[in-house]
């Protein structure tokens, strides 16, 4: 219940927001991000999408439309709530000091071994509203250890570890701490036991050292790539072909076995289904979040095109290539709109982050990259739906927005001084 009203709490102060503007009698002003529209739009297709589809279980598309969109709405309050550049460096270190302190769990977890991470293992639990069970990976009886911080699992651990690196990268001061911090998140990183989140972060680091060269190292570091990436491929294939095959296992990730294990899943949404659904009419408005349905629906109409193999595991793996599973679930308009929005952000975020404002500044680093992330991620997992890192984005998101508003307040207080007194006067 407790997680419920926790998720319940970002609806709730937007509406309170909104309640305040109509009772001083003021407009309520979208944050200057411009996402809101096409999010909201996204938000009601969602919704019509899934009472429009008879055959969809109701419960079901609400509880993943729920789930996708739980924090969004705090994003879009807290530029109410946090109204001073002071109050978004704060809370921005107060979500950094949040990522320290597992980070700290997570090495008392690979010192300690087992013994430690016994005494953070979560209790499962039921969604009151949703009816969703949840059982997390540390209670599955696994035989390896996972570093879980206390988030309950290894991915949601991993998550807020790639959340570290990007909050890194974007204090105000960096130097020989700025690498040690990256260094420290990325060991975390290996060792929680994710290939995805941890080749994620790879690919993550490899772009802001290479956004931050120069020109000419640049080129060096393309040209390095391209000798270096096929080489190590290759004695990675090697190792992996001289030791025994275990799916949990990094090396495997190189074999064989993994390719064809992949092809049933992830590998197999990519090549085998989604030609498939664009060739159907019902791509352009979705089949509504209900897998049940969807996996009904291609066992009747495409069984002769896609493997039996492919078809046995599809309800279970959907989510893990998630822009597919977002594509089967609204379709192409539903689709463009969510991604629509996402651009917004992105477009917004990657202007300002040269902005005078040091505190506007690193709020648009720590969105800029945490959409390039959290979209990386979303190719391996489904990262928009996990409530730590959701919750942190969205977070981030809305301090960005207040940041935003500060320095435009700012800005125009500034210009307001800079008149002459009879200038000044006549505005008032």
């Amino acid at each position: 219940m407790a997680r419920s009203l926790v998720d319940l709490s970002s609806i709730l102060l937007l509406g309170m927001a909104v309640a305040a503007a109509i009772i001083q009698s003021r407009p309520f002003m979208l944050s200057g991000l411009r996402y809101e529209r096409p999010y909201m739009l996204f938000f009601c297709y969602a919704i019509a999408i899934s009472i429009f589809s008879t055959q969809a279980n109701l419960a079901t598309s609400g509880s993943e439309i729920f789930v996708l969109n739980r924090f969004v709405f705090l994003a879009m309050a807290l530029p109410y709530v946090v109204n001073s550049e002071r109050k978004v460096h704060k809370l921005t270190r107060f979500l950094f000091a949040l990522i320290i302190l597992q980070a700290a769990i997570g090495m008392l977890q690979l010192i300690g071994g087992q013994t430690v991470i016994d005494l953070f293992r979560p209790n499962d639990y039921s969604n009151v509203l949703t009816g969703d069970s949840r059982s997390f990976t540390s209670n599955r009886g696994l035989s390896r250890n996972m570093l879980i911080g206390s988030m309950g699992d290894f991915i949601s651990f991993g998550y807020m570890m790639l959340l570290g690196m990007i909050f890194a990268i974007a204090r105000l001061k960096r130097g020989t701490g700025t690498f040690a911090l990256l260094l420290l998140f990325l060991t975390l990183i290996f060792f929680s036991g994710s290939r995805t989140i941890f080749l994620a972060a790879l690919v993550l680091l490899a772009l802001y050292v290479f956004s931050r060269a120069r020109l000419i190292w640049r080129v060096a570091m393309v040209l390095i790539t391209l000798v270096v990436v096929p080489i190590g491929f290759a004695i990675l294939t090697q190792l992996a072909a001289a030791v025994r095959f275990e799916y949990t296992n990094f090396l495997s990730l190189f074999s064989t076995q993994m390719i064809s294990a992949l092809m049933n899943q992830r590998l197999g949404h990519l090549f085998l289904y989604l030609p498939t659904l664009l060739g159907d009419p019902m791509v352009l408005i979705g089949f509504s979040p209900d897998r049940s349905l969807i996996e009904r629906y291609i066992f009747e109409n495409y069984s002769q095109q896609l493997p039996y193999t492919y078809l046995a595991t599809f309800y279970y793996t959907l989510e893990d290539f998630y822009p597919i599973a977002l594509l089967s679930y609204y379709g192409l308009i539903g689709t463009a709109l969510f991604y629509l929005a996402q651009y917004r952000i992105f477009a917004g975020a990657k202007s300002d982050r040269t902005s005078d404002s040091p505190v506007l500044a690193q709020a648009a680093t720590i969105v800029f990259w945490a959409i390039i992330g959290i979209n990386i991620l979303s190719l391996g997992n489904q990262s928009f739906e996990n409530r730590g890192l959701s919750f942190m984005f969205w977070t981030s998101v809305g301090l960005y927005a207040s940041a935003i508003r500060c320095s435009h307040f700012k800005n125009e207080l500034k210009t307001t001084e800079a008149r002459s007194p009879s200038q000044r006067f006549k505005t008032i």
